[in-house]
């Protein structure tokens, strides 16, 4: 999982998505952590995201509208990654369009 601006106890989209993964990947055995960007930058969300991917991850959980654009710049770079945003929406991802 990644983070949006916010960490995993913001009461929101990140602390919703963080304890529901970690509970179901828990319960079938499966690796999980989560990544916080260091900054609000575009470039700090595309690190993230690619730093979860250098570990290995395969699957990577981005809640919230601000890492649709991110997504969008390393998705076509990873093509064997599935990236499941939540509220994220086409006009999100605008660096495809």
């Amino acid at each position: 999982m990644v983070t949006d601006f916010s960490d995993v106890n913001d009461e929101s989209f990140n602390q919703a998505c963080y304890e529901g993964a970690k509970e179901w990947c828990g319960r079938y055995n499966i690796k999980f952590n989560y990544y916080k960007p260091t900054g609000i930058s575009l470039a700090e969300r595309v690190k993230a995201l690619t730093l979860a991917i250098d570990r290995g991850y395969d699957v990577i959980l981005c809640p919230g509208f601000a890492l649709g654009e991110a997504i969008a710049e390393v998705a076509p770079k990873h093509l064997d990654v599935r990236f499941l945003g939540i509220d994220i929406t086409e006009s999100d991802l605008r660096c495809l369009m």
